[in-house]
């Protein structure tokens, strides 16, 4: 499950990686539905020719949805 703290990549966009900084909704069951990531820099493999309305979704700090995003490493659970 994703939480705040998380870097996550962009599921159809390799090479664009972020830090989740909210949840912003969840689902009935209390797993995330949105979240709010902030972008770093592409990589090296990233595809920099992407259409202006693409690379809009990968740029600064946006909410998406979790299904366009993949874990890459998970922030320790400091709350026990």
């Amino acid at each position: 499950m994703i939480k705040v703290g998380d870097l996550v990549e962009h599921a159809k966009l390799t090479g664009y990686r972020g830090i989740v900084r909210e949840v912003t909704a969840t689902r009935g069951n209390g797993k995330p539905r949105t979240i709010k990531v902030i972008w770093f820099p592409p990589l090296s493999t990233a595809d920099k020719n992407l259409s202006r309305y693409r690379l809009t979704s990968v740029q600064g700090t946006c909410i998406l949805s979790v299904l366009d995003v993949q874990q890459v490493s998970s922030c320790p659970d400091w709350s026990a």
